[in-house]
């Protein structure tokens, strides 16, 4: 018996031919009904057992069988919500709330994801309380609160990071208040005191802290009191695997010897002050770091790099077994010539446009990758023809975008090895040793690569129209941000909106007080007034309405 397709097939070659491939495609019909028969089998079977074990199973395509999503495991789901965040070293460089940021980005997907529903709600309240940043004094007090009224959350915390303001009227609330939330939190492993600013003639911290020996990352920037981070650093040291400190050069005569044990992370900015020029020899600090694999190293100071100079006594003294390097300073830097850091793998530097030399690093011999900062107009520049000559190791150079210069250890989340890509130059396979073809044209080249690792996380969470998408805010002058209408804040324990202020003035200021001001003075009505928890909550709260 024929086909009707068949039928119309006058040659009995072709015929012949069309039955069978006409066979072919029946057969192959029938094999496909077996198979699609065998995975139902075998999804029903792995279903039913799954209920048997007490396990469960995502829905099995074509099963016709399987489990809601709000009957997934917590672990699953935490692990989706991870996700759908910037994740944390992204956020750990942001010390202020602005419009648009990282940071109101990620509150606002972990409180959407509370709303949801209740499971949801745990799962978020876990990511909400795991990692703490409080950018507002009002914040403090709302979160002794909330954990003093629900103990659950207080085994929950782990990092915590107060970035916020002080005013002087808040001095004494503020150092209460954070000794009772570190008395609170048994499982804390990171503390930062990391504000942006201070009152010239005040303290953030008068006390000494008490800091649980479970802290292993501790975090200071330069408006701390150096005599308080020395206090803390020495509580802590034999168990700190992360140092994160700002310093005056010639603070002091002599510092405590402290053995760091465990120290594999250390981040050292270094400040200048007029009394600094006069200093001949600086001190150094009497600390043992044996086991510091990476090192980020900045400079305020511009004068060249000198015998004498603190950078090269530093990189001398502790800089032995670093494996990798972060260097921001206004010198060339003789790494070749001194013989620092024998075992570096792993060299980030800045190429800033107050530089005159394009590398500031005058070679090395082991040195095998380099992760340039890159400003855009540092970018037209050639590179160096003795490059190589001066890196003979060298197999990577990659060029990152100045504009996540914040992003500071986005060169260690995507360590260097992997094949170039754009923005990631081979050194051995495009021989630049012998050619001294411009940045422009070897990116021009490798446009039709694909991103890199680096740029692809970066832009997964980061609108190219967002503030952190454009450029460096610390870089910019004259740079006034938009009041942002709804920015998120901490009351009670819970994310709500609110207009932008800093809740310790009024907002209009009247012509004595801009006198005052104007003359150089600190203007209070009353300069003896503290604010307690009360008052401070119900101004917090006052904000909200």
């Amino acid at each position: 018996m024929t086909t009707p397709v068949l039928e119309d097939v006058e040659d009995p070659q072709d015929a012949e031919a069309w039955a069978a491939l006409v066979s072919t495609l029946k057969q192959l019909e029938r094999e496909n009904a077996e198979l699609k028969e065998t995975v139902r089998f075998l999804s029903n079977k792995l279903i039913d057992y799954g209920h048997e074990e007490d396990l469960t199973l995502i829905r099995v395509s074509g099963s016709g069988s399987g489990i809601r999503i709000e009957d997934l495991p917590d672990e699953i789901l935490l692990l989706i919500f991870r996700e759908v965040v910037p994740p944390q070293w992204m956020l750990n460089r942001i010390k202020e709330l602005v419009p648009d940021s990282l940071e109101s980005f990620d509150l606002e997907a972990k409180t959407s994801l509370a709303l949801v529903c209740k499971q949801w709600n745990l799962i978020a309240t876990e990511m909400l309380y795991k990692n703490i940043f409080l950018r507002r004094v009002g914040q403090v007090p709302a979160l002794a609160r909330t954990l003093q009224n629900t103990s659950a959350l207080r085994l929950i915390v782990r990092h915590l990071n107060l970035s916020c303001f002080v005013p002087r009227a808040y001095q004494k609330l503020f150092e209460a208040q954070t000794n009772q939330i570190l008395d609170m939190c048994p499982g804390l492993t990171h503390f930062g005191l990391t504000p942006l600013y201070r009152i010239p003639t005040t303290e953030y911290i008068h006390a000494f802290l008490s800091l649980k020996t479970t802290i292993t990352r501790l975090e200071f920037t330069e408006q701390i009191n150096f005599t308080f981070i020395l206090a803390s650093v020495t509580q802590l040291c034999q168990g700190l695997r992360s140092l994160s400190l700002s310093f005056t050069e010639n603070y002091q005569d002599s510092y405590p010897y402290l053995d760091f044990l465990k120290l594999e992370e250390l981040r050292v900015k270094q400040l200048t002050q007029d009394s600094d020029e006069s200093m001949l020899t600086p001190t150094l600090w009497n600390w043992s770091m044996p086991v510091l694999q990476r090192l980020w190293f900045t400079s305020c100071r511009s004068d060249d790099f000198s015998e004498s100079s603190f950078t090269l006594l530093f990189l001398k003294k502790y800089a032995a077994s670093v494996i990798f390097l972060s260097l921001s300073i206004a010198c060339c830097i003789p790494l070749q010539k001194d013989n620092l850091c024998p075992k570096l793998q792993h060299l980030c530097v800045e190429v800033s446009s107050r530089q005159e030399t394009w590398f500031p690093v005058d070679g090395h011999t082991s040195l095998a990758y380099v992760d340039v900062w890159c400003q855009p107009n540092r970018a037209s520049k050639a590179i160096p023809p003795d490059l190589k000559s001066r890196f003979p190791a060298l197999k990577l150079c990659r060029l990152f975008d100045w504009s996540f210069r914040y992003f500071e250890e986005l060169s260690v989340q995507f360590p260097p090895g992997l094949p170039a890509m754009r923005s990631e130059l081979d050194m051995k396979q495009r021989g630049l040793q012998q050619q001294r073809p411009s940045f422009r044209a070897l990116l021009q080249d490798a446009e039709q690569l694909p991103r890199p690792a680096w740029m692809t996380a970066i832009f997964d969470v980061i609108s190219p129209a967002s503030v952190n998408g454009q450029s460096n805010l610390d870089d910019i002058e004259g740079v006034v941000l938009p009041v942002d209408e709804n920015p998120e804040e901490w009351t009670d324990g819970r994310f709500i909106y609110h207009r932008e202020s800093d809740g310790d003035s009024d907002s209009t200021v009247d012509e004595g007080s801009v006198g005052c001001l104007q003359d150089g003075r600190e203007f209070y009505q009353d300069e003896d007034w503290q604010a307690d928890a009360e008052e401070a909550l119900d101004i917090f709260s006052s904000m909200q309405e």
